[in-house]
């Protein structure tokens, strides 16, 4: 189809605007999560001198060394355009982490643009 049946058909359908969202990226990152004990200190420092001093120090260390977690981050952009006008009217770019749903994360991104698009008076809940 091309553009301008595309208006057309938007048209015939009383549209006036038509709103995208697109997620632009999602990435994964990795984390170090350090454990209870990650002092370090210069040999011969205060836990060296007596063993269970040296031996207390350093069982965190070993037992409790840390972990790596993975994050996901989601780039997300909507975009409001004017059939009548053809121009843009509005657009944004946020990011998330870790949604707990991509069902849940829409809803809480859709709920926000649309409180913003009605707060700068581009839209109007009726």
């Amino acid at each position: 189809m091309k553009e301008e049946q595309a208006l057309n058909k938007l048209r015939k359908g009383d549209i006036d605007n038509v709103l995208t969202i697109v997620m632009l990226d999602k990435s994964k990152e990795k984390n170090y999560v350090p454990g209870n004990n990650m002092m370090y200190g210069p040999f011969g420092g205060p836990f060296y001198g007596r063993w269970w001093g040296y031996y207390n120090w350093m069982y965190g260390r070993v037992y409790d060394p840390g972990y790596y977690t993975t994050n996901t981050r989601y780039f997300l952009e909507s975009n409001l355009y004017s059939i009548r006008d053809k121009q843009l009217l509005y657009s944004i770019q946020t990011e998330t982490f870790d949604p707990a749903s991509a069902e849940r994360m829409a809803v809480v991104y859709t709920n926000k643009v649309v409180s913003d698009m009605t707060k700068q008076q581009l839209i109007s809940r009726n």
